[in-house]
Formats: structure tokens, C-alpha cells, sequence
């Protein structure tokens, strides 16, 4: 975890600020990480990072009369933006992250981002061991999260069952699920995590915020049920299984390629969607292969972009180079299938 000391800067940096701005990514990690704080210090305003995890000197644009900012589980973040807002900046992120002067970094790759903001606030251990979990994480404090929500975690002591088989990985998908359509719906959605109470409201629908979060998860979940159903029948080639769609109304890509990760055991997954001229891709591989290395050579010619963490990454993709790049990765992946 982080040191004692950090985390105390981090405490009085959120405690100063009066009117903070929260970025902070669209996953479950990331949407628990800025609930956990947001629910301690009761002030600021939220924007959610979708599509690249990057900020950027463009995000210097959303600042308005913010005296504070706030970056939580982006991976990226370029100095000019720091040099052109003008304004203190907190960073916490579990990626492995760049020096920026003028930046208080809150960094530690072995735990999620939720988990090191729970450190900061010991409040709403659930909201943290959910984002946890859901970044494929057991958190530090596994241990209480068990003595005191220990129905929420299934039968099995295994991290894909608790987040795809048992209630707090629905736990999970409801909150990601919720924030995923229009700027409307992402503010009702934003409004009622800031107050449900526990777990148990959102599963038993206990309230009028729980029944709308509810609501919308099943929305996003139908639609994903749909393309899941023609993945599972997709088998791999030559050790990397690629699947395609043309997306409806939600982006669900990462959630999908997460699941098919879990339920089909493969070597290296490629889900991607139809975007304009371009496929963005989710990619995950098992344990033992180093997917970011490999992604980094077989992009190496193609129109494209990708990176992210050992077993799990995302790249963007011209459509008339993604032959060529999936047959690239099918030809890096011999060595790891002897």
C-alpha cells in the first residue's frame, strides 16, 4: 500500500479543496475511486474519461471555476496540461506512471485505484473492494470486506467468479453499466451512487436511486447478452480469438472482452468494435504472455495505437490494416503455444 505519509498529503490536499474537478475513468475502478472520495468530502465536480486514457492539454478546457484538480485510474498525463490549467493537481493511479512536476502522485501498480482512495478515507469498504475486484484485484483488506459481505463474494475464492458469477461483480456492472449513455442519464446515474447507502439497496431495490441504477444496468446488460450469445460460438486461430461487432447503443467492448476472457480461457482475445473507419480492441491474454510487449511489435507497420498493462490492453486500429495486425500477433504468438 501506500506510504503513511502520502497518503496524508493526499488527505489534506482533498480537505483544502473547495471545489475540486474529478477525471477519472469510465471502469468500475475508476468510477469507485472518485465515488469513495466524492462521498468523504462532499465537493466538486465530475467528468468521466472515456475512449483513451490519456489527459491531455484539450481536458485544460473543462476547467472552469474548479480551484483544485483531481485525476483518478488514467494511465496518462501530458505536462502541458498541469503547465496550462494553473491549478494544484492530485494524481492516483495503480498504472505505471510518468513524473510530472507541479503534481501530487499518489502511484502503487499492486492495488487498484479504489482501494488506495479507500486508504485516504477508511469509509465505504464496499464501494472500494467492488472497483478492486472489478480490476481483477484483491484488495489489502480482503480479509474485513469477507467478515462483513461475505454473501457477496460466492461460494468460490477465486477473482473471476467473484466478478462474473457472484453479486459483487453485479454490483460491479451496475455502476459501470449505469454511467454508460448521455450526458442526462450519466448525471441521474452520478447523482444516485453519490447516495445509495450499501450494496444490499442496489440489489434489493430498496430505493428510487437503487430502482433507476437498476434499470439502467439491465438496459446495457440486454444488449451485451445479445453480442455475447454470437462470441461464445467463435472459436480461437492459431491462439488468438478475434471477434468483431457493429456496436448499438452502448460501448461495452471492455466489459465483453473481460467476460470471454474469464469464460473461454484463452491464450490472447481480440474483441473489437466498428468504428467509422476503425476497429477499437480490447485485448487480454492468460498469465504467462506478455500482451503489452506484444502489442507494441505487432503494431509496428500498422496504422494504430494501443498500449496498457501486462494481460490486458486496448489499441485502436486503421480497418484496412487489422488483417495484417491480427495476423501479427498470431505470428509473435508461436513461441507461447509450444
Amino acid at each position: 500500500m501506500v506510504a503513511v505519509e502520502l497518503i496524508t498529503k493526499a488527505r489534506s490536499f482533498l480537505s483544502s479543496a473547495k471545489n475540486p474537478l474529478y477525471l477519472f475513468d469510465d471502469d468500475a475502478d475508476g468510477i469507485c475511486a472518485y465515488l469513495l472520495l466524492y462521498r468523504a468530502f462532499r465537493e466538486g465536480r465530475a467528468y468521466l474519461v472515456k475512449s483513451k486514457p490519456h489527459i491531455t492539454a484539450s481536458h485544460a478546457t473543462l476547467v472552469r471555476d474548479e480551484d483544485a484538480l483531481v485525476v483518478l485510474d488514467v494511465a496518462l498525463m501530458d505536462q502541458e496540461f498541469v503547465d496550462v490549467v494553473k491549478r494544484p493537481v492530485l494524481w492516483i493511479d495503480h498504472h505505471p506512471c510518468q513524473e510530472i512536476d507541479k503534481v501530487l502522485l499518489v502511484n502503487d501498480v499492486s492495488v487498484s485505484t479504489a482501494a488506495m482512495c479507500y486508504q485516504i478515507v477508511k469509509r465505504d469498504l464496499w464501494l472500494a473492494a467492488v472497483g478492486s475486484i472489478d480490476d481483477h484485484l484483491w484488495p489489502p483488506f480482503i480479509d474485513e470486506f469477507k467478515q462483513q459481505y461475505a454473501d457477496l463474494l460466492g461460494t468460490v475464492h477465486d477473482l473471476g467468479h467473484a466478478r462474473f458469477d457472484a453479486p459483487v461483480g453485479v454490483i460491479a456492472r451496475v455502476i459501470s453499466f449505469s454511467l454508460k449513455g448521455d450526458s442526462k442519464t450519466v448525471k441521474r446515474s452520478l447523482q444516485a451512487l453519490q447516495r445509495v447507502k450499501s450494496p444490499y439497496e442496489i440489489l434489493g431495490q430498496e430505493t428510487v436511486d437503487a430502482r433507476w441504477l437498476w434499470a439502467r444496468y439491465l438496459d446495457v446488460h440486454d444488449e451485451l447478452l445479445k453480442i455475447k450469445e454470437q462470441a461464445m460460438r467463435v472459436e480461437p486461430e492459431d491462439g488468438l480469438w478475434v471477434f468483431v461487432y457493429t456496436p448499438g447503443r452502448f460501448s461495452i467492448t471492455k466489459d465483453l472482452a473481460n467476460e470471454m476472457m474469464y469464460r473461454k480461457s484463452l491464450p490472447v482475445l481480440l474483441l473489437g468494435r466498428l468504428r467509422r473507419e476503425r476497429i477499437v480492441c480490447s485485448l487480454r491474454s492468460r498469465s504467462d504472455i506478455p500482451l503489452a510487449t506484444l502489442l507494441k511489435t505487432a503494431l509496428q507497420g500498422i496504422e494504430g495505437y494501443g498500449g496498457g498493462h501486462r494481460n490486458a490492453c486496448g489499441a485502436s486500429i486503421a480497418r484496412e490494416d487489422f488483417d495484417r495486425f491480427c495476423s501479427n500477433i498470431r505470428v509473435l504468438l508461436k513461441k507461447y503455444l509450444i
